[in-house]
């Protein structure tokens, strides 16, 4: 009977779930005109297209990528990058953005 409830506990607690994701820090440049943009996404850079409008003449690079424990429900925001500056709230984008993008 005691080794049939330490069979249940063990069992228990192996079946805890951690959840993680990957961040990336896009960058998104126009070839034309030179300009950036950097974005924050769970999409790695060749699903950012498939989520979100990008120019013709745009290439999307990642140029940073971290890993966030936990997960992103409830509303809850990403985690930030641990390598990154502490952020002062201002927008990441760099140069002139088309308004057709987020």
């Amino acid at each position: 009977m005691l080794l049939g409830k330490m069979i249940l506990i063990l069992c228990g607690l192996g079946v805890m779930a951690h959840a993680e994701y990957r961040m990336f820090n896009l960058k998104i440049t126009n070839t034309q005109t030179k300009d950036y943009r950097l974005v924050d996404s769970t999409l790695d850079p060749l699903q950012y297209p498939g989520y979100y409008p990008v120019q013709k003449d745009e290439i999307v690079q990642y140029t940073a990528t971290w890993r966030c424990f936990g997960n992103t429900g409830g509303g809850k925001p990403p985690c930030p990058n641990p390598r990154a500056p502490a952020s002062d709230g201002s927008q990441q984008n760099q140069g002139p953005a088309p308004t057709a993008n987020p």
